[in-house]
């Protein structure tokens, strides 16, 4: 059994961990957004040739980045998103045949496109309930710091963040 020291530092450090995972998950979700519009540049340049080559680059880098988010949430969280892509054929081909299947291969997987909408979504959600632990944090310290000048500075009503503590 813990003594109360340290379930303090436990909880402590569980918050720390929670705050800075949450700032992470948002930092990396805002990284992925120029991905995204390089993605739509390169699907729009597959007509002229350069997008056989260009696409499949980008779209490969938001596979990574939806990769590491589902990684993330196994570590963090326990919970196992299978990866949904289709395998890659590796049928012997030369240089210029062997582009354009793989441009083939990542435009003609739905997980691709899957993946290319899921970015927009991502960004405002990950932001949002990544700074949240933080916000939460930093609003916990202020409150405590301005309720411990209150009290033991003479102010004789309730603290001020009293009501919101409570």
């Amino acid at each position: 059994m813990m003594d109360a020291g340290e379930t303090i530092v436990c909880v402590i450090r569980h918050t720390v961990q929670t705050c800075l995972r949450g700032v992470t998950l948002a930092v990396t979700a805002v990284a992925a957004l120029p991905w995204f519009v390089v993605s739509l540049f390169c699907l729009l340049l597959l007509p002229t040739g350069f997008g056989v080559v260009l696409a499949p680059k980008s779209l490969l880098a938001v596979r990574r980045q939806a990769d590491r988010q589902r990684r993330w949430a196994r570590e963090w969280s326990g919970v196992t998103i299978a990866a949904p892509y289709r395998s890659r054929s590796n049928r012997p081909a030369n240089r210029l045949l062997r582009a354009f299947r793989r441009c083939g291969w990542v435009l003609g997987d739905p997980a691709t496109w899957r993946d290319l909408l899921w970015i927009p979504i991502n960004v405002p959600v990950s932001v949002i309930l990544g700074v949240t632990p933080a916000a939460m944090l930093i609003a916990f310290c202020w409150t405590v710091g301005a309720d411990y000048e209150a009290v033991f500075h003479g102010a004789r009503d309730a603290p001020r963040g009293f009501l919101a503590q409570v």
